[in-house]
């Protein structure tokens, strides 16, 4: 599998945090030779003990300062004061076929995304709408997609016109000597949310 990213996260110095406000340093690199235009990235991050108390008041910088969407989620504390010491970091990050970003994890207000992800967790579908893809899975029944619709305009047309996949019969099927299974006739197993922020959903 060609690998499609390099992350590098570097711990800033305490003198660096105190002078220039960077608390960790971030660079990103396309090693598969394509452009990357606000392209969704995770990665954990470290944070030096006492450097942040609080992640909803951190902010992504890149070249000339600005900042860009992104999402903290605290993963792990330090034991003696309780700052974060481990972060979860989604953002999307415009990258250079073949270059970098240079990014800091900074204290500010991060940029919102283009298009906020939601997620309707309904009694028997769960429904994620990007803005521009909008689709649907069963809890009970897995189905893979139960249905989808794209509209590349972004104006949130998820009708007929948009529709991309009608609802399978058998949803993921194989036969084995003659015998066919399908993921739809299993009712034990059950699809649920088990995270979710304004960028990126499991």
């Amino acid at each position: 599998m060609k690998k499609v990213w390099s992350l590098t996260v570097v711990a800033a110095a305490w003198g660096a945090f105190a002078l220039g406000g960077e608390i960790v340093k971030l660079k990103v690199t396309d090693v598969a030779g394509v452009e990357r235009v606000a392209e969704p990235v995770t990665s954990g991050v470290p944070f030096p003990e006492g450097s942040v108390k609080d992640v909803a008041k951190l902010a992504i910088t890149g070249p000339g300062g600005k900042a860009i969407p992104a999402v903290f989620t605290a993963s792990a504390l330090w034991p003696k004061d309780k700052s974060v010491r481990w972060a979860l970091l989604d953002m999307q990050v415009s990258v250079p076929a073949n270059g970098s970003a240079e990014l800091a994890v900074v204290a500010g207000a991060p940029a919102a995304p283009a298009a906020k992800l939601s997620v309707d967790d309904a009694a028997d579908l769960i429904t994620v709408n990007t803005g521009t893809l909008k689709f649907s899975v069963r809890k009970k029944g897995f189905r893979l997609f139960e249905s989808a619709w794209l509209d590349e305009s972004g104006k949130g047309k998820f009708d007929d016109a948009h529709k991309l996949l009608a609802e399978p019969a058998d949803g993921l099927a194989m036969t084995v000597k003659g015998q066919r299974y399908t993921s739809a006739g299993d009712t034990a197993s059950t699809v649920t949310v088990e995270e979710k922020n304004p960028m990126r959903v499991a």
